[in-house]
């Protein structure tokens, strides 16, 4: 099979977009005598972009003339798309015969088909796999609605959408991380469904190096531009870069209380602000805390197009540490692009990146499971009582199992008078960040409750950049295509027994991921 049609609901700017392009040049690149590649997705925008680059690509490589094609093709139904009440059978089969009938000439690459965005598409992928067993395809996926997106998961349940993950020898399953292939492989789907596709990661010589002399008059300019906008930066302070947008999972204050608890004195730069509508109100209440002063650094540097705020990769030239406290990921790129820099990573462990630690340098990478701050015995009860509270109305989710194991590790939050900074409610960490800035002495109480942790901060501070010596070739765009190729050979050379049950997929997953860490208050903000 040479013929490639990828569907996503749209093609803006982001991760899932990223991962598209990157496929897509690593099937130009490497994939054996591609014949076609289209681009099918809900929108118009940025897909002028996406083209170019493509086009560019196949140019460079020599696809050309009649022997290959490429198309993006825009159609609205695969978009983003709300419905009141419960789509028909009839709009299902509707969406997936027009599918079928315009893209049935080629092996399907699918990104989220389940992620709640458009329950009919949705539900038409799923009645295709399940009952079309000539239509090959991949379903590739980056995010589940049952870890922590209820309000995704709600849309497909209102909609009449349920288990929409098929066990069918005409379709295969993408997973970003071993974490997820996984879960679904104890959830009920066949390990032979299953393959891990690592995101590609382009392979090049990085950004020109900076002299000293330039770095420093590019920090002393960067710092200067802004001081006068957020009052705590300090010109002599060490660059702590957090190169993310500002939406709730990035947790962003537990990396502002480090930056403000440090005995060094450093400045963390965060690049963007969040947009969509569920994440403004916590992006702004960040700006917020920058534009105070309780957090020593810069916010929003990557939307400045003034020539005194150096560009992203020359921010990752001249920044002094990557820094992560996001409690939530599918593969977290820049956990690789430090690697691949050479700068040193401090980061909260998640569990996604079990399979890949091999990857970073202990010398210079800093993994932790907590930031530990001071709490009374009487917040902590008010603070099980707002979990247990989360708890019950999640019970149309969760088995009884699940949440009477979720309940005891509830009751377990606060032992010690203190607590982890990202079990808090946002409100909670602001007024810690608050104190924090006031006291000298609660700052350090953080930090020797901090201590060993703290301790390997400087150290990654003070070793500094270093000269990578890393295979990433599990990461490559040539690795990419041979992966996607193996998937596809599989499915072609398996025998069609007919459907297996999967009812019981979607409890499973859910009661999987029915654990506290995707259930922080932070996602109610």
């Amino acid at each position: 099979m040479n013929r490639f049609t990828i569907f996503h609901y749209h093609l803006l700017p982001g991760g899932v977009t990223n991962v598209i392009l990157l496929g897509a040049t690593a099937l130009i690149r490497h994939y054996p005598d591609i014949k076609l590649l289209r681009l099918v997705c809900g929108n118009e925008e940025n897909t002028d972009i996406i083209r170019s680059r493509i086009e560019k690509e196949a140019d460079v490589t020599g696809l050309t003339g009649e022997s290959f094609k490429f198309e993006i093709c825009i159609d609205p139904e695969i978009g983003y798309r709300s419905f009141n009440g419960k789509i028909t059978s009839e709009e299902v089969k509707a969406l997936g015969s027009k599918l079928l009938r315009q893209y049935g000439d080629s092996f399907w690459w699918v990104h989220n088909y389940q992620l709640g965005k458009n329950p009919v598409f949705t539900a038409a992928v799923t009645d295709i796999a399940r009952n079309n067993p000539k239509q090959l395809m991949l379903m590739h996926i980056h995010d589940f609605p049952e870890c922590a997106r209820y309000d995704n998961l709600e849309k497909l349940y209102s909609a009449g959408v349920k288990n929409p993950y098929p066990i069918s020898d005409s379709a295969a399953y993408a997973l970003i991380n071993g974490r997820d292939e996984a879960i679904l492989a104890e959830a009920g789907i066949p390990a032979d469904n299953l393959f891990l596709l690592n995101n590609p990661v382009e392979k090049d010589s990085g950004p020109a190096i900076i002299s000293d002399n330039e770095s420093n008059k590019l920090k002393s300019d960067f710092y200067s531009f802004y001081k006068s906008r957020f009052p705590a930066v300090n010109p002599e302070g060490k660059m702590l870069f957090y190169p993310v947008r500002t939406i709730r999972r990035k947790n962003v204050f537990e990396a502002g209380l480090i930056a403000s608890v440090s005995e060094q004195p450093v400045n963390l730069i965060l690049s963007l602000p969040g947009v969509s509508l569920q994440e403004k109100k916590y992006s702004d209440l960040c700006e917020q805390s920058f534009l105070k002063g309780l957090i020593p650094g810069i916010w929003g540097s990557g939307t400045e197009s003034s020539a005194a705020v150096p560009s992203y990769p020359q921010m990752l030239q001249l920044c002094d540490m990557i820094i992560s406290s996001s409690v939530q990921e599918g593969f977290g790129y820049l956990f690789i692009n430090s690697v691949q820099l050479g700068v040193p990573l401090f980061a909260r462990d998640l569990d996604i990146l079990k399979g890949i630690t091999d990857v970073f340098p202990p010398a210079h990478s800093c993994f932790y499971d907590s930031f530990m701050v001071p709490c009374t015995t009487g917040s902590a009860e008010l603070l099980k009582n707002r979990y247990h509270t989360k708890l019950k109305t999640l019970e149309n989710y969760l088995s009884s199992t699940a949440s009477e194991v979720i309940s005891a590790i509830i009751e377990k939050l606060g032992i010690g008078n203190t607590i982890d900074y990202s079990f808090l409610p946002v409100e909670e960490q602001i007024t810690i960040l608050e104190n924090a800035a006031e006291s000298e002495i609660f700052r350090k109480e953080i930090h020797a409750l901090n201590k060993n942790l703290m301790e390997n901060f400087y150290i990654q501070l003070d070793r500094g950049r270093y000269s990578p010596d890393i295979d990433l070739n599990e990461f490559s765009l040539k690795t990419h295509s041979a992966s996607v190729e193996k998937i596809i050979n599989n499915l072609e050379n398996k025998n069609r027994p007919g459907l297996q049950m999967d009812n019981d997929i979607q409890q499973n997953l859910l009661d999987r991921f029915a654990e506290p860490q995707y259930m922080r208050l932070l996602y109610d903000y």
